[in-house]
């Protein structure tokens, strides 16, 4: 007798479940990575446009001539940009605040989703010993840092010259060609271009050397201590023989810290003189006497500014700059 079997083709239900369970597995593990990325990319195009919004308003202060506000006033940076302060419980103010919604507009505090945070404080002088702990009320002629050890940049007749004048209260800075007065080359009269050096010696001290736009070493500043560590550059005689500054005169200065500290560049000129300093290698600090108004040239207290932008507590940006306050 034959034996007629029927053969199933297909799955069995078993089968179908384990396919299903294992589908469903992978799904999940594909939905949250997808759920992951998304978040990923969202916070970086959140950080992106905070910077972007953090960079602006720090150019919005360096451009906007404005004032410490007085007692519980907004800190007014024009164009409509104005900071509440925020104190701490016996009235202090710790810093200024304005508060922005999900697309960085303005908005209440109770609906806000990010914090915009200003800090301002004074920033501390050139420490010598005579100096350390005061403000920084920098002076065209040097009424900030007059007790402290400068390179003058100066006009004597139709050369400019340059000199490292270490502080001495009975003899004062004069513009004279001596043995330590040093004569600056230019490829392009009236500009000047230097270099400027810093780096540590094997006893730690502070050493800055000058060259002109050849690479030539001009001069060098070796320091004997190992907190001395800033430069101080004073334009005041860098003038013709009537007392005016040269027509059409700019310096350029590349600076390329090659130590570990951020010294910082103190930089005492008229507003007129363009000095401009750059940063070529590491990290430095640069204060300048410069105002938006000529009228105020020769006066005001400079400030460090700290900028945060925050969501919560999670911090999405941080700035810094420096500006010259006049009150």
């Amino acid at each position: 007798m034959k034996n007629n079997s029927k053969k199933y083709e297909g799955f069995t239900l078993i089968e179908v479940v384990i396919c299903m369970a294992i589908l469903s597995i992978v799904s999940i593990g594909l939905y949250d990575g997808c759920v992951f990325i998304s978040k990923q990319i969202k916070a970086g195009q959140v950080k992106q446009t905070a910077a972007l919004e953090g960079k602006k308003l720090i150019e919005t202060m360096k451009a906007t001539n404005f004032g410490i506000p007085s007692g519980n006033d907004a800190l007014s940076l024009g164009n409509n940009i104005e900071l509440n302060p925020e104190t701490d419980d016996s009235g202090n103010i710790l810093f200024y605040a304005r508060y922005l919604d999900g697309d960085f507009h303005r908005c209440n505090k109770a609906v806000s989703k990010y914090q915009e945070k200003i800090t301002i404080s004074p920033t501390k002088s050139y420490e010598t010993p005579q100096t350390t702990g005061q403000s920084v009320e920098l002076d065209t002629n040097g009424a900030l840092n007059s007790l402290s050890d400068k390179l003058y940049i100066s006009k004597i007749g139709s050369q400019d010259c340059m000199r490292y004048w270490e502080y001495n209260k009975s003899t004062p800075y004069a513009p004279v060609n001596d043995s330590s007065t040093v004569s600056i080359p230019s490829n392009s009269a009236p500009k000047i271009e230097m270099s400027v050096y810093f780096s540590i010696d094997a006893n730690g001290y502070q050493n800055i050397k000058i060259k002109d736009y050849s690479g030539y070493d001009l001069l060098s500043i070796n320091k004997k201590t190992t907190t001395d560590k800033d430069l101080v550059i004073n334009f005041s005689n860098y003038v013709d023989s009537n007392g005016l500054m040269p027509a059409g005169a700019n310096i350029e200065l590349d600076v390329y810290n090659k130590t570990t500290d951020i010294p910082k560049i103190y930089i005492e000129k008229s507003q007129e003189l363009n000095v401009d300093v750059e940063a070529r290698k590491g990290e430095i600090n640069i204060y300048d006497n410069r105002s938006e108004d000529p009228k105020e040239d020769d006066f005001g207290e400079l400030y460090d500014i700290k900028l945060e932008i925050n969501e919560g507590k999670n911090n999405l940006f941080i700035g810094y700059c420096k500006k010259n306050i006049h009150q």
